[in-house]
């Protein structure tokens, strides 16, 4: 049986307000997402409830006909992404294992994967996160997230706070890394024309509710986007 994420009939707001309006969603491996939608339109919001960040007003998550737990899915939060006094390898050690401390093997194996993938983090590793750029950071965390290896990763804006320099050095080694991971990815991300080419599926948020839903095959950009964003 194919593992599912799925949001059924999911309502969540703040304050009396809703923000997500019964959203019903199934998410699949091998398949990456990129959901969009104006300010407001709960684009964020569906992530953190998904990761029960945020409790849902009715409705549920579900991963496989079971409530969905931390354990299947992998967050990237907007902000806050970081442990600002620990080292950046540590916070990748956490990523991978799951704690702070590590062997030697461990090590080996977190700064090889760096030294691949995310080499202007070599340099870096045993600098404290909070002495990092923000673009840095950012790159630390989207690092650490990829290397918790879940089923799912959940990514909110996984480009902010990168340089249009740093988007070209990472973003086309981002992209194939997680073409080649065999997850499933849902990615909340404003650079429409840069994250749409990887994605396979494209959900247009507004007013809380669903407006498109469907494949990314013919959406040449951000040109033929508005047509359902706007």
């Amino acid at each position: 049986m194919t593992c599912q994420l799925r949001t059924e009939n999911l309502c969540v707001g703040y304050g009396g307000q809703a923000v997500i309006d019964a959203i019903s969603l199934t998410f699949s491996p091998d398949e990456i997402t990129l959901v969009i939608g104006p300010n407001g339109a709960g684009k964020s919001t569906l992530l953190k409830a998904m990761v029960g960040e945020i409790k849902p007003w009715s409705g549920s998550v579900n991963y496989s006909d079971h409530q969905a737990g931390l354990e299947h899915l992998a967050y990237l939060p907007q902000a806050d992404n970081v442990f600002l006094q620990k080292t950046v390898l540590k916070n990748l050690m956490v990523g991978k294992e799951g704690r702070f401390r590590s062997t030697s093997r461990e090590r080996e194996t977190v700064e090889r994967f760096v030294e691949k993938n995310f080499p202007i983090l070599m340099d870096k590793l045993f600098t404290p996160a909070h002495r990092l750029s923000g673009g840095l950071m950012q790159m630390t965390a989207l690092a650490r997230t990829i290397l918790m290896d879940r089923l799912f990763m959940l990514l909110d804006e996984p480009t902010r706070g990168l340089s249009e320099r740093q988007l070209n050095e990472i973003f086309p080694m981002v992209r194939k890394l997680l073409r080649n991971r065999d997850k499933g990815v849902i990615i909340v991300e404003h650079k429409i024309d840069l994250t749409l080419p990887i994605c396979d599926r494209l959900v247009v948020l507004r007013g809380g509710k669903v407006s498109f839903d469907g494949p990314t095959k013919g959406i040449q950009g951000l040109r033929d986007v508005k047509e359902y964003y706007f």
